[in-house]
């Protein structure tokens, strides 16, 4: 448990210390011939940027109960007139865990679109097909169990703490595609918890609190810290990035 744990944690990356090494030297890939900027003439600005959707599970729904059919109304006769607001109003649905996710993912998606390109970025949905230059932001929603163990999030699920953990990572679509995290089978997180998750350790990450019932203004929050440590990344290795 101890290694698995270790291991886990070194997966927390300084945001700082990891990125020069991982997109300018450890790729051992040279940038391109016909772009070799130099900081001072680089605009991080320039560099395509494109959201994944977010991953998150969501908890099964409960089974329903079955539909009883009422007994069949007794016969009026033609001329008794029928009293008013006879049947009762019958409650909408709850909305289901997986539509919850759905608008989440989309909610978070939009507003991290509209906070890239207010500061100046060109930016996209990720498309079907994997670009060969710019930027990809991939995410996963988690929540530390009693362990400190790092379990992916379910949505309506029973775990307790009342926020999310949102682990952003950015890559270099210059470079070979890699997993943001692996769900691991040697060791579990606590019951109420989804399962245990290791993060790439390879990859610019950062992490974000999130609440469970998110308003507005905390996840434009969360947008604008997303794109300002995306920003100080790009400028800190402009050799790694071509128009």
């Amino acid at each position: 448990m101890g290694t698995a744990r270790a291991f886990l944690f070194s997966s927390l990356l300084v945001f700082a210390g990891v990125a020069p090494a991982l997109l300018s030297g450890s790729a051992r890939h040279a940038p391109s011939a016909a772009f070799k900027p130099s900081g001072a003439e680089f605009n991080a600005k320039s560099v395509p940027v494109y959201v994944s959707v977010f991953a998150i599970n969501v908890a099964p729904e409960p089974a329903k109960e079955p539909t009883r059919v009422p007994p069949p109304a007794p016969q009026r006769s033609q001329g008794a007139a029928l009293p008013s607001a006879e049947s009762p109003r019958v409650p909408s649905d709850k909305e289901s865990n997986s539509k919850q996710a759905a608008r989440l993912q989309a909610f978070f998606g939009d507003a991290l679109l509209q906070a890239l390109r207010k500061s100046g970025f060109t930016a996209a949905p990720q498309p079907s097909s994997r670009p060969e230059k710019g930027v990809q932001l991939k995410g996963v929603f988690a929540e530390v169990d009693s362990q400190n163990h790092n379990c992916l999030a379910i949505l309506g699920g029973t775990a307790p703490p009342p926020k999310y953990l949102l682990y952003v990572g950015a890559y270099n679509l210059a470079r070979p595609d890699q997993p943001l995290y692996r769900v691991m089978t040697m060791e579990t997180c606590d019951v109420h918890f989804g399962p245990l998750i290791s993060l790439n350790n390879y990859i610019p990450m950062e992490k974000y609190e999130v609440s469970k019932n998110l308003s507005e203004d905390e996840m434009r929050k969360i947008c604008g810290q997303i794109v300002a440590n995306l920003t100080a990344l790009l400028g800190a290795n402009p050799a790694a990035f071509s128009q």
